[in-house]
């Protein structure tokens, strides 16, 4: 196993607990945004255990499975989001627009070369000892890709502006949106 597989697996264990501990908390009377928050932890966990196969000169078709996961995990992750901005406003007919255009995007994901082709491009990283095996998307999965990012933003920017007002919690949900928008232009990138 390489080391950004065991790390991948390391993720994945990490957001089922986040995702069980969520599904607890919630269950508790004035606690229901965690029910999204669960969504969103469970969808990260999900994306990372797609991910291992990347490193371990995976047979073709488990690469492209697991490059449709990681689409269908960024949509509902989109969707993740916007209801979880939501627990405690009205959702704005913008992020409801988001969240169609998400579900239509994760319903697209296991439909063959919808999103994903069957291409396979090699990345050596000597330095790490690994060669990434990525799965090039098409076009209307690299759309996928940018709508993705452009929709992690939001609550980065929201939860950023929030933390400038002295709001509590907001600085660690810009922080972790941050990080999670980070690491899908990442993704989208290579």
């Amino acid at each position: 196993m390489t080391l950004p597989a065991a790390v991948s697996l390391m993720a994945f264990a990490i957001g089922l607990v986040f995702t069980f501990l969520s599904l607890g908390i919630a269950s508790a009377p004035g606690w229901r945004q965690m029910r999204p928050f669960a969504l969103l932890s469970a969808t990260t966990g999900f994306y990372a255990l797609a991910d291992v196969v990347t490193t371990l000169r995976a047979p073709h078709a488990w690469l492209i499975f697991g490059s449709e996961v990681n689409l269908f995990c960024g949509a509902l992750h989109c969707v993740g989001w916007m209801l979880y901005m939501a627990v405690d406003r009205p959702m704005p007919r913008t992020d409801r627009a988001i969240l169609w255009i998400s579900i239509g995007f994760a319903l697209l994901c296991f439909v063959p070369g919808a999103l994903v082709s069957d291409r396979v491009q090699s990345h050596p990283v000597p330095w790490l000892g690994v060669v990434y095996d990525d799965v090039l998307p098409t076009t209307l999965g690299g759309a996928s890709y940018a709508f993705y990012c452009i929709v992690f933003a939001i609550p980065v920017w929201r939860y950023g502006r929030k933390w400038r007002q002295g709001v509590p919690a907001a600085r660690a949900l810009a922080v972790g949106a941050g990080i999670v928008c980070a690491g899908a232009m990442n993704d989208a990138l290579v």
